[in-house]
């Protein structure tokens, strides 16, 4: 099933609808573009000012901006979530503490920065140090 046919894709669309939120300020994983047309993604979008919602694949928060993620947990509230999906937004009924589909602020955090090695924390690990091979080449290990 496309994921513009899937109701599990769909639900979070008709609910920034709903609220009457225009996609282009709303941030979402670029595989929603399908779903929701004209609303930003990590690499085009709003900015911080304008941003009015936050729609979040649970499986997919690497790909969100990390800044993106800390507004939305701090500025905004859960209004909308499901098996797969969570929207954070201005306006909206915020959903009851302890919804079975909002994860806690930690395990976001920690999901969505950990994969990103965001700018928040960065991890180096030890590089391999430059080894001649013959041939007039060297094997380096690059970022």
């Amino acid at each position: 099933m496309d994921q513009e046919h899937d109701p599990l894709w769909q639900a979070p669309a008709d609910h920034i609808n709903a609220l009457g939120i225009a996609p282009d300020k709303v941030i979402a994983p670029s595989a929603y573009r399908a779903v929701l047309p004209g609303c930003g993604t990590r690499c085009v979008g709003p900015g911080l000012d304008e941003l009015e919602a936050v729609i979040l694949h649970k499986g997919l928060l690497g790909e969100m901006p990390g800044k993106a993620i800390v507004k939305a947990l701090d500025e905004f509230a859960p209004t909308f979530a499901n098996e797969v999906f969570l929207v954070f937004s201005k306006s909206g009924e915020a959903l009851e503490e302890g919804h079975p589909h909002v994860p806690s602020r930690d395990w976001l955090l920690s999901t969505a920065l950990g994969e990103q090695g965001s700018m928040y924390h960065i991890e180096r690990t030890q590089r391999m140090a430059p080894t001649y091979v013959g041939h007039e080449r060297v094997l380096v290990e690059t970022a």
